[in-house]
């Protein structure tokens, strides 16, 4: 699954509830993503929820961070090519692919997403809407090559039938309707 994010402290959020929900104890690089992600600072009390929701903490746009899931633990900062999740911001995700782009196993991580979750999609629109266009040309993109690293366990049917464009689902979560 690809999660596209506004903030750290949104992709920190969404972590915390990844954590309680699938209810792991053994978690490895913890204390890196709590330096990078969690910043404890508040927003100005006088502005509407949102806004306080939106900008306490750490609200920088550019990151990105692979999520492993095992039986026993939960691993961040795993390789995008073996992780289960990627949270990233556009900003993070686009300036990513753009220093790898001479690297053509650095986009293969996007050829198999199966759910792509846009959310807050209100807030990405204000940031700059342009790099969720530059991005979703290459998720599900087929590849020219086969992956050094593939897994032939986890390939679907329907991938090998060059399918998946079809059945990715979009989760795309807006407060408002919008072109």
């Amino acid at each position: 699954a690809l999660i596209i994010l506004p903030s750290r402290n949104c992709c920190y959020n969404v972590i915390e509830s990844l954590i309680k929900f699938s209810n792991l104890k053994q978690q490895e690089n913890r204390k890196k993503f709590d330096s990078q992600f969690y910043e404890e600072s508040f927003a100005t009390e006088f502005k509407p929820s949102d806004f306080q929701y939106l900008f306490s903490g750490n609200n920088h746009d550019l990151f990105y961070i692979g999520v492993k899931f095992t039986r026993k633990s939960i691993k961040f900062y795993s390789s995008f090519n073996q992780s289960d999740i990627i949270l990233a911001s556009p900003l993070g995700l686009k300036g990513f692919l753009e220093s790898n782009l001479k690297k053509k196993e650095q986009e293969e991580f996007l050829s198999s997403i199966e759910i792509l979750v846009i959310d807050q999609a209100n807030t990405i629109q204000f940031q700059n809407w342009s790099n969720i266009s530059y991005l979703l040309p290459f998720i599900n993109k087929k590849l020219s090559t086969q992956p050094k690293d593939l897994d032939f366990s986890r390939v679907r049917m329907w991938a090998i039938n060059d399918s998946y464009k079809k059945l990715r689902q979009n989760l795309v979560f807006c407060k408002f309707l919008t072109p």
